[in-house]
C-alpha cells in the first residue's frame, strides 16, 4: 500500500494513522508549516477560491488544501497567531476563507473580538463568511457573521471605505435575509440609503453603477 495516494489535480491523502505517526516524528512542524504558509503569503499574488482555480494548479491546491497548512501553523493562542490571522485575511480571498476552515467560526469570531482595529475585526468577520459558499458552514452562521460585520461598520459611518464595504455585504445579506420580512425590509434600507449617499456624493464610477441597478432591482422587487 502507498503511504501517500493521490496527486496534484484530486489531491494528496493518506491513511489517518500514517498521518498521526508521520506528524509525531516530524520535530518543528509547526514553523515548517508557518513557512509554507509565508511562502504564500510573499508570492506577490492573489491565491483565489476554490470556484476561481483551475483543477490540478497551484491555485486549486492552495484553495482545497491550503486550510491544512494554516492549521498546522497555528500555535492555537489567539496572542500567538493574531499576526499571521491578520494577514491572511488582507486579501479576501483564497487564503482568508482557508483560514476560516482551519479554524472554525467560533475562533474567527474570536479574532475578531479580539482585533484593536474594528477593520480587521470586520476582515475576521467576513473571511470567516465566506466557507458557507462551498457549505462547510451553515446559512445561518453565514447571516450571524455579516449581521456582525455589518453592525462593526457602523461605527465608522460616514467613511466612503467603511460605506462600500457595507454596502457589498448589505448585497449578500439581502439574498440571506429574504424569509425574514423586517430583517430584509432594514438591510434593504440601509443598502439603499448608502447607495443613495455614494450617488449624491459624485461618486461615478462601474461599481456604484452596479450597486445603483441592484438597489432599483431589491426596491422594485419589494414592491
Amino acid at each position: 500500500m502507498s503511504l501517500l495516494q493521490g496527486g496534484f489535480e484530486a489531491g494528496f491523502m493518506m491513511h489517518d494513522i500514517v498521518r498521526q505517526y508521520a506528524i509525531s516524528r516530524c520535530p518543528g512542524l509547526c514553523q515548517a508549516q508557518r513557512g509554507v504558509v509565508y511562502a504564500l503569503l510573499n508570492a506577490g499574488r492573489t491565491w483565489p477560491r476554490v470556484d476561481r482555480a483551475e483543477a490540478g494548479s497551484a491555485d486549486y491546491y492552495v484553495a482545497v488544501h491550503g486550510s491544512w497548512h494554516i492549521k498546522g501553523a497555528l500555535s492555537g493562542t489567539v496572542e500567538d497567531d493574531m499576526a499571521l490571522a491578520a494577514r491572511l485575511v488582507e486579501d479576501l480571498q483564497g487564503l482568508a476563507e482557508a483560514l476560516a476552515i482551519a479554524v472554525g467560526t467560533e475562533r474567527m469570531q474570536t479574532f475578531a473580538a479580539s482585533a484593536e482595529e474594528d477593520w480587521l475585526a470586520v476582515r475576521f468577520l467576513v473571511a470567516g463568511s465566506l466557507p458557507a459558499a462551498h457549505g462547510h458552514i451553515s446559512a445561518p452562521a453565514e447571516k450571524d457573521l455579516l449581521r456582525q460585520a455589518t453592525t462593526a461598520l457602523r461605527k465608522s459611518d460616514g467613511d466612503s471605505t467603511a460605506n462600500r464595504t457595507e454596502i457589498d455585504i448589505l448585497e449578500r445579506r439581502l439574498m440571506l435575509e429574504m424569509s425574514d420580512l423586517p430583517e430584509f425590509l432594514q438591510v434593504l434600507g440601509r443598502f439603499q440609503e448608502l447607495v443613495e449617499r455614494l450617488l449624491a456624493a459624485g461618486v461615478d464610477n462601474w461599481q456604484v453603477a452596479e450597486k445603483e441597478e441592484a438597489m432599483l432591482t431589491w426596491v422594485g422587487g419589494k414592491k
